[in-house]
């Protein structure tokens, strides 16, 4: 029993063979208000990662869409790699500004983007340090993920590219999650006539339209499957009148379609205008992504996520929110989604698990540079 007791300690040490994430590197990133809807403090961010890495030797690429920087580094010069990472530097709005005041308490590093998503950025980065010259691995670090990743699709269109295989990390922690939900905003409008709201019988009111629709349409949709693996519409906005003692001549309603079918939108669509709603705008930011969980590069992650967590009895899996992953579905190769164990992504209390951090550096180490 002593023998093994050792040999078990033995094992458990060198589960994390590869250098451990910088972090100050961490601390420095985490303190960096990059809201997504603030480029300039996104672009800060990018600078601080470029100079890094730069000073490691790594060859970077800054590439620019609109007022947005968009970083790319790799261990070799050039666009098109064996394997492509992408992560993402941008964060949400802080609903503290402490939350940008980054502290490690035990294990765990606190601070607003710390499990969303740059811990999992400073393990791309460690990866590059550490596979540098040795292998042939891109890094996409994005500016824009949180409100729609366009610059991930704008590095895409210019041709930055996987041969072999594409990695997001961005998800949860012990699993190879290789399908995702499309993304689609649909906003529906009731037209009226509208008036003094003491005498409704002689006007037409395009808020009771509106409502009266929606609930036809909800009637009409399929109920959700038990593992809700189909199209799900939620309602997310509603909008209407500019007085409250008057009824508005028009009301409009926002829809948030997450689905798994290539004609997801086109049913909607149809569906709504059947209810008696008029289409104003669609807007898709990104279909559904599914990979073949039996592709080799997937089953090889999965071993090697086997062989380094075999008590977490890591497994395949699908999500159903989304991630940059949707803009690499035409570039022909394996995409697969993980991350490392954090957690409060988006709440008040944001965290990641540095040793777990570590860990995944040591696995991308191994399983990005055979």
């Amino acid at each position: 029993m002593k023998n093994a007791t050792i040999l078990t300690a033995a094992l458990a040490a060198l589960t994390c063979a590869a250098a451990p994430i910088d972090r100050a590197f961490l601390k420095k990133l985490v303190s960096i208000p990059s809201e997504s809807a603030k480029p300039e403090r996104v672009n800060e961010a990018m600078a601080f990662t470029r100079a890094y890495l730069e000073k490691r030797g790594v060859p970077c690429v800054t590439e620019h869409d609109g007022p947005r920087d968009i970083l790319y580094a790799s261990t070799r010069p050039g666009k098109v790699q064996d394997y492509l990472v992408c992560v993402h530097l941008d964060v949400v709005p802080a609903p503290d500004p402490k939350m940008y005041e980054p502290r490690i308490e035990g294990n765990r590093l606190y601070g607003r983007g710390a499990s969303d998503d740059k811990g999992n950025a400073a393990v791309a980065v460690q990866t590059l340090v550490s596979l540098l010259g040795k292998a042939s691995v891109g890094v996409i670090f994005t500016a824009d993920e949180e409100i729609g990743g366009m610059t991930t699709a704008t590095m895409v269109k210019r041709g930055y590219a996987a041969r072999r295989f594409v990695l997001v990390i961005d998800a949860g922690a012990y699993k190879v999650t290789v399908a995702q939900k499309g993304t689609s905003y649909i906003t529906v409008r009731a037209v009226g006539r509208g008036g003094h709201s003491s005498h409704p019988w002689t006007l037409d009111n395009p808020i009771d339209k509106l409502v009266d629709a929606y609930a036809k349409f909800r009637a009409a949709w399929p109920k959700p499957t038990k593992d809700h693996w189909c199209d799900i519409v939620s309602a997310t906005m509603l909008s209407g009148g500019e007085a409250r003692n008057r009824i508005p001549d028009t009301a409009e309603m926002t829809l948030n379609l997450r689905f798994v079918t290539k004609d997801g939108v086109e049913r909607v669509c149809k569906a709504l205008k059947d209810a008696g709603l008029e289409i104003v705008n669609v807007v898709t930011t990104g279909g559904p992504v599914s990979s073949d969980p039996s592709a080799p590069e997937i089953q090889r992650l999965l071993a090697a996520m086997r062989a380094k967590w075999p008590e977490k009895k890591p497994s395949i899996d699908r999500m159903i929110a989304a991630t940059d992953a949707r803009h690499f579905v035409d570039m022909g190769v394996p995409i697969a989604i993980i991350g490392a164990k954090g957690g409060g992504a988006h709440a008040n209390v944001e965290w990641i698990e540095l040793r777990c951090l570590d860990e995944y550096a040591d696995l991308l180490e191994q399983f990005l540079g055979e």
